[in-house]
């Protein structure tokens, strides 16, 4: 995209409740697209209930004001080339004065 530094400078936020986005999520089911012909996914049984939690907690944050906040935040710093430098703030507090 023309303007664009890398992929994590393009703001998403908008993009919560496109129709756009509906259909490039896949279903419960685990299929998307527009006849829901792609996508699926098989998981070890173990495995079920803990994506079924991952799935669930999302289902929750996904149109939250400052869940996507972070992460546009979060693919801004950290997708793509070049990325700032990580500033370790807890590290920096604990050993205090230093900021790393």
């Amino acid at each position: 995209i023309m303007g664009v530094s890398s992929p994590g400078d393009i703001d998403t936020t908008h993009l919560a409740n496109s129709s756009a986005l509906k259909t490039s999520l896949p279903a419960a089911d685990g299929f998307f697209g527009d006849d829901k012909k792609y996508g699926g996914a098989f998981l070890p049984p173990p495995l079920e209930p803990v994506m079924k939690a991952v799935g669930d907690a999302y289902e929750k944050i996904k149109s939250d004001p400052a869940f996507l906040t972070e992460l546009s935040r979060l693919r801004k710093e950290f997708i793509g080339r070049p990325s700032p430098i990580f500033h370790c703030k807890n590290i920096s507090d604990e050993i205090g004065g230093a900021q790393i």
